[in-house]
């Protein structure tokens, strides 16, 4: 019975002493709060839009319990419901030049400095047939964003994304072969009436060998990418106005 009791105590003991170290731990938490540095990671978004389109600009990854509060020029703020890290943005004009920024409120009080994102809104684009002229300087097809092919250029329709490229001997390509071989070939894409934007992204260029040129439906050159390899991945400033 001794030895129960004993035993007894002593679990009571450590029990205390438990509950006095993780009280000491939590008084450490609490005072740790004012050490958060409130900081902007990643600000993502388009800086080049269209009029009469809606942008998603958000805060990655945002930090629990901070609140993130934005300042924007140029545009019409719709705030998304239940979240402060993220917002869209309604492009009503072409004129004026379009800034977002944002910066974070820590739970603490501290606010960091501000990120910003200057936007470029253009005109809606002109419908019609687009005609791409592709090369490759290897003279064995495009290997875009990968090491025996990969993606070709996308072109997202309000939406409705189409996908060309010039295909290559090493690996079956996502989009359908164009007309040409492995050193030049050309694609078509068509912009229908009434479409409000129309984004060109590039995937990449693995090796430094791809150029391409994008002519609008009057035929006028839109974009050039220059000599292989000159054009990094990203959204293209493909623009031509419907008006």
């Amino acid at each position: 019975m001794k030895k129960i009791n004993k035993f007894f105590t002593y679990s009571l003991v450590f029990i205390a002493s438990s509950l006095f170290v993780l009280s000491c731990e939590d008084d450490d938490i609490e005072s740790d709060s004012g050490k958060v540095i409130p900081k902007i990671f990643n600000l993502q978004g388009s800086t080049l839009t269209f009029e009469n389109s809606t942008s998603t600009y958000a805060v990655t990854p945002p930090r629990g319990g901070s609140e993130y509060i934005w300042t924007v020029t140029g545009a019409e703020v719709k705030p998304i419901s239940g979240r402060t890290d993220k917002i869209n943005l309604y492009f009503n004009q072409t004129e004026n030049p379009v800034s977002v920024s944002v910066v974070e409120k820590a739970f603490n009080g501290l606010v960091s400095e501000a990120s910003q994102i200057d936007v470029t809104v253009v005109c809606n684009p002109k419908p019609g047939v687009y005609r791409i002229e592709m090369h490759d300087s290897a003279d064995d097809g495009w290997q875009t964003d990968g090491a025996n092919g990969g993606a070709g250029i996308t072109v997202n329709v309000d939406g409705n994304i189409v996908e060309f490229g010039m295909c290559n001997p090493y690996e079956d390509s996502e989009f359908d072969c164009p007309t040409g071989d492995f050193s030049n070939a050309e694609a078509t894409v068509t912009i229908p009436e009434g479409t409000i934007s129309a984004t060109w992204s590039f995937p990449g260029d693995e090796y430094g060998e791809i150029s391409f040129e994008i002519y609008g439906p009057d035929n006028t050159l839109a974009f050039a990418s220059g000599g292989p390899g000159e054009t990094e991945a990203g959204q293209l400033p493909v623009v031509v106005c419907a008006n």
